[in-house]
């Protein structure tokens, strides 16, 4: 696709034969699907932001029953 898509117009298909011919081998060999990457190693920072909802929503529990709750 990103050749059919060049900028420069020397980098384009010359036919569209050519490209039909390029997608029909394309087709023929499908890509692999990615492998799955680990939250951590995607995005290092959500399991703070997991760890500091978690810990807001107990601080938020505690303070409720430290005022509203009887002693």
């Amino acid at each position: 696709m990103l050749k059919a898509i060049a900028r420069d117009p020397r980098e384009r298909f010359e036919t569209a034969e050519e490209m039909v011919l390029a997608l029909e081998r394309g087709a023929a060999r499908p890509l692999a699907a990615p492998g799955l990457t680990p939250l951590a190693v995607r995005d290092p920072a959500a399991l703070w932001k997991i760890a500091f909802g978690i810990a807001l929503i107990f601080d938020a529990l505690l303070i409720f029953w430290l005022l509203f709750l009887p002693r």
